[in-house]
């Protein structure tokens, strides 16, 4: 089984933190009340007492909660910097702290809900499952040495997306096409990608993709989605998305080719071809973060256009038709 969630998504940990926040919540109007109060006596006591040896522990004692209260409202900047350092040392403890505690603090706003995070390791729960029983079925096929096995496909996926962020900014697709920038270069992008990443010793992903279905066209979107539309195999196949009615419990990997269709400009998805095309980098929550090329606009990487971007989309919008998973 692998683990889409991290500790940040976990919603067992997230309870946990959520209920660690609003009691520091808490704290932070009581500690300032009490410390108020406590350092009022004490001055006063200072003031008022006739006893040098007195006046001296009162205001020693007004030291010494100032120094508490300091302590206490750096905590969190102490856990902050203390967990950057071992991020900066490599040292991964299950999750980014940030992204934990910007996820309570939504929670908190009710602009986020943890029972949606107990919908995702339901989904990654099932997910599981039936990858492991892809795999145990494959281990009993003769032909078990043509797929490609999750533990490689994880690998050949890493190199695939470092080739794709190595792009990342790239202006202008005739390094992809062979052609002029004007033409629409997406597809060319990608089909780049493929070519360029090793599937075995010799053979690149293209062919071993165009194997399983001829591809139709370097430079069509929907070019190497007849290969996965017309596959037998259980773990090479062509997945709609949540919206155009697929299998909702699909969380997609890194390293699916994704198919777009834009809903805005021609209407609902006619169901053969595609508009776009890229690569499924990651998925964080309910968003789908992709390597893509020939694209623009502000939720891309840069200020540029017609480049190679990173993008986060929502599982599932209408312009997602689905996905080309090949492990």
């Amino acid at each position: 089984m692998y683990f889409l969630l991290d500790a940040c998504q976990h919603p067992t940990i997230l309870r946990i933190l959520y209920f660690a926040y609003l009691f520091w919540e808490i704290l932070a109007v009581v500690i300032p009340i009490g410390l108020i109060i406590m350092l009022m006596i004490d001055f006063s006591k200072a003031v008022i007492t006739n006893k040098d040896e007195e006046a001296l522990k009162s205001t020693k004692m007004v030291a010494k909660r100032i120094m508490y209260a300091i302590f206490i409202f750096a905590t969190p900047w102490l856990v902050s910097f203390i967990m950057s350092i071992l991020d900066g040392a490599g040292i991964e403890l299950g999750g980014d702290y940030t992204v934990c505690i910007n996820t309570v603090k939504n929670i908190s706003a009710g602009t986020d809900n943890i029972e949606k995070y107990d919908d995702l390791l339901e989904i990654e729960e099932e997910t599981g499952k039936e990858k492991q029983n892809n795999n145990n079925n494959n281990n009993n096929n003769n032909n078990n040495n043509n797929y490609i096995s999750y533990k490689d496909g994880q690998t050949i996926a890493t190199n695939m997306l470092n080739l794709a962020s190595g792009e990342l900014g790239h202006i202008g697709g005739s390094k992809y096409s062979g052609s002029s920038d004007s033409v629409p270069w997406c597809a060319y992008f990608t089909v780049w990608i493929l070519k360029n990443v090793k599937y075995d010793a010799n053979t690149t992903m293209y062919q071993y993709i165009n194997n399983e279905g001829l591809i139709s066209s370097d430079g069509g979107a929907n070019g190497t989605m007849p290969a996965f539309r017309n596959s037998n195999r259980s773990n090479f196949r062509f997945i709609k998305s949540r919206y155009y009615g697929g299998d909702s419990s699909y969380i997609p990997k890194k390293g699916d080719i994704i198919y777009f269709w834009w809903y805005n400009d021609y209407g609902k998805w006619n169901g053969s071809g595609a508009s776009h095309v890229g690569l499924v980098e990651k998925v964080e929550g309910m968003q789908i973060v992709t390597i893509e090329g020939n694209v623009s606009g502000a939720n891309s990487t840069g200020s540029a256009t017609n480049k190679v971007g990173r993008l986060y989309r929502d599982i599932n919008s209408n312009n997602i038709i689905g996905y080309g998973s090949w492990y």
